[in-house]
């Protein structure tokens, strides 16, 4: 699914930010349990990922997946404030970050 799927399907609140200096197309999903960034965005800009021990299982709109991967910490700045965050990975190229509750 990608960024226009979403965002016709429902009211999202969703916009470019910036994770690690690179600029990124993030939603906000209070459903979500965790947080999570594509695999292609961490290809594309070598970030660094660590094994889970044990797999999550997730459930999206259209799928259900194992994922037992994580990215190291890393920055996400919105507006004037930085956090810092670990997000399971996905696959996945449209989205680039979903952050949940977690």
């Amino acid at each position: 699914m990608d960024a226009q799927q979403v965002v016709q399907l429902e009211v999202v609140m969703a916009g470019m930010f910036t994770i690690d200096s690179h600029p990124a197309l993030v939603l906000f999903d209070s459903g979500a349990s965790h947080s999570f960034m594509s695999m292609g965005f961490v290809e594309r800009h070598n970030l660094p990922l660590m094994a889970i021990p044990y797999a999550y299982k997730i459930r999206t709109v259209s799928s259900q997946m194992f994922i037992n991967t994580r990215m190291d910490t890393v920055s996400l700045v919105l507006a004037t404030h930085t956090y810092c965050l670990q997000f399971m990975v996905m696959p996945g190229q449209g989205i680039v970050a979903i952050l949940g509750m977690n």
